[in-house]
């Protein structure tokens, strides 16, 4: 495996200035005390009181994968990927108005205490039922960390009522919010 391939899915330079390759033997993930986070200032009650519910404080936590390996000299490698991030998606109902896509968008978004990170319109292909091709509009919500994805994913599928929105307890459509983001990573390309 190469280094600089796993940097691949983002504009990231890779730290290291030459190339590594090695077999990776193991691998982990999970989050961990982010290092290099930035605190956030604005204090939101609801956010908090989640918190609370779901174990504490997720601003601190960052999501990082973990490969060790040896390379073909038998040298030990202990790999931190720290830039890939968790994420879920939400499919847009053909009923919503783009007012309405627009407003669960900023009701997201403004959860960043929370550790949401971006929110994103995407197309992509539904895999229930028989679809002949057809894309959808979907929603990606990449967090900080995979306790404030699992946070993001519970409030979601509870009622959502916001400014301008209100969507009643399984109107939002969770799409992949349960697959653990170290099987993503490494499927991705």
């Amino acid at each position: 495996m190469k280094r600089a391939d796993l940097f691949a899915y983002s504009d990231e330079e890779p730290v290291c200035p030459h190339v590594l390759e090695f077999q990776a033997i193991a691998w982990s993930s999970g989050d961990e005390d982010d290092v290099d986070g930035e605190e956030e200032d604005d204090e939101d009650d609801d956010d908090e009181e989640e918190e609370a519910r779901h174990g504490g404080d997720g601003d601190n936590l960052a999501f990082v994968v973990r490969v060790f390996g040896v390379t073909a000299e038998g040298r030990s490698v202990a790999l931190a990927i720290r830039a890939f991030t968790p994420y879920f998606y939400i499919k847009v109902a053909p009923h919503w108005t783009p007012g309405q896509t627009r407003a669960l968008k900023d009701f997201i978004t403004s959860h960043k205490k929370l550790g949401v990170l971006l929110v994103r319109s995407v197309s992509k292909k539904d895999f229930y039922g028989f679809r002949n091709g057809k894309t959808d509009t979907f929603l990606r919500i990449d967090c900080r960390s995979l306790k404030a994805s699992k946070i993001m994913a519970y409030k979601l599928q509870k009622p959502v009522q916001g400014r301008g929105i209100a969507f009643p307890a399984g109107e939002i459509s969770l799409y992949e919010s349960n697959i653990e983001p170290i099987i993503r990573f490494m499927h991705m390309r």
